[in-house]
């Protein structure tokens, strides 16, 4: 039941990162202000980038259960909040309330399977996750065409509600490792600085790359001024975890190892071909073809199975023999091959071109998808397995 509660967690949060992107014209019509339209996107993914990091610390100071039920009822509030929007001021509130709930899901959900499954068996556990992140992330497209279409956009979001309140009981009846200390004490260990400077790094940094190009010109001083602004605060991160934090967020000695940074630099690359890849290929569908959202959705299906078939595949094959390396070999070889192929994709493309195409960028992100976590766990000291695992998700995030 841990397992079930946990990858519905999962799942919500990754809908949460594509759902809206058939569902926009909807909401527009209804709520007006399409100059807004572009922040319903950004406000989520500023959100969870930003906060995703600082859960990995949070979790090892405050204990795995009550930071997990802390971001799942605030991402349940923000979907509330969405679903009830009677502006598009109040569904960007609520879509950046559920960011700082999505943020967390994404990494305690792989840290906790860490804690209750051996570094073998992991990579099968793990590709399970990858899975549902997969499935959920081209079938978000494909939900949010359904509910414009039959029902109403506000569904993307109260779908949400009956599966965080499931998941929230589950969890709450589990008993996890508690961290010994009182909350003053706790509170004492928080890394305010670099929590503080992370954020606003962070922050500066996926703002003007998210509204650059939509919502301001890419030489309008809010770009101008953010980009140059997140360089200053990462720098004051870095010398505060290197020489003030007693207890920081990312602790340098994680970096002993050099697989850390490139498993980091293969996570943030994934996040950035993934993520716009499954957020802009049903978009495509509807525009070149005329197709509804929901055969814009449906059309997104091939890469759906192939991401699913080489991240199981690869869990389970990883689990047996204990090796991983060739899957990053492997899978950027093929993901590259794939988004080459999609990207000549025109209105004069035939159904078999389509599929194949779709395919072959599915099956080269699964063989990384999920690894790149297992590779990342395995690389560092137990005590710093939260911490990689919420980096991970943070780059992840950043990519897309």
């Amino acid at each position: 039941m841990c397992i079930a509660a946990l990858l519905v967690a999962m799942i919500m949060s990754s809908l949460d990162n594509t759902i809206v992107s058939t569902a926009l014209r909807s909401i527009i019509l209804e709520l007006h202000q399409q100059e807004l339209a572009p922040w319903i996107g950004s406000a989520y993914m500023i959100t969870s980038a930003s906060t995703a990091a600082l859960y990995g610390r949070f979790a090892d100071t405050f204990g795995r259960k009550s930071v997990f039920i802390f971001a799942l009822i605030v991402f349940e509030i923000g979907s509330l909040i969405c679903g009830m929007a009677s502006s598009m001021e109040m569904l960007i509130l609520g879509r950046a309330i559920a960011g700082v709930g999505g943020g967390g899901l994404n990494s305690l959900v792989l840290i906790i399977i860490s804690d209750i499954v051996s570094i073998r068996n992991r990579g099968k556990f793990q590709s399970i996750v990858g899975a549902a992140i997969g499935i959920s992330s081209i079938c978000g497209p494909l939900a949010g065409g359904a509910f414009s279409d039959h029902w109403s956009w506000r569904w993307c979001f109260y779908v949400n509600i009956p599966f965080g309140v499931f998941t929230v009981l589950i969890i709450a009846l589990i008993r996890f490792n508690v961290v010994e200390g009182n909350v003053k004490d706790k509170l004492r260990r928080i890394d305010y600085i670099g929590s503080f400077t992370l954020l606003a790094s962070v922050t500066s940094f996926v703002t003007p790359l998210v509204s650059g190009g939509t919502i301001w010109a890419w030489n309008s001083a809010p770009v101008l001024v953010l980009f140059p602004f997140s360089a200053v605060f990462f720098a004051a991160f870095v010398y505060n975890e290197i020489k003030i934090a007693k207890d920081p967020i990312v602790p340098a000695a994680m970096f002993v190892n050099s697989n850390v940074a490139a498993l980091l630099g293969i996570a943030l690359s994934l996040g950035c071909i993934f993520f716009s890849s499954s957020y802009y290929i049903s978009l495509f569908f509807q525009i070149v073809f005329n197709n509804t959202a929901t055969e814009g959705g449906v059309a997104s299906i091939p890469m759906i199975m192939g991401m699913v078939i080489t991240t199981l595949v690869s869990g389970v094959l990883v689990s047996k023999t204990g090796k991983y390396r060739l899957y990053f070999f492997m899978g950027p070889a093929i993901l590259a091959v794939g988004v080459g192929l999609t990207s000549l994709l025109n209105g004069r493309s035939g159904m078999a071109e389509r599929i194949i195409f779709l395919a072959l960028m599915g099956f080269g992100a699964g063989f990384v998808f999920q690894m790149r976590v297992v590779a990342l766990q395995a690389s560092v000291p137990t005590k710093y397995i939260a911490v990689v695992t919420a980096l991970a998700s943070t780059c992840l995030l950043l990519g897309g």
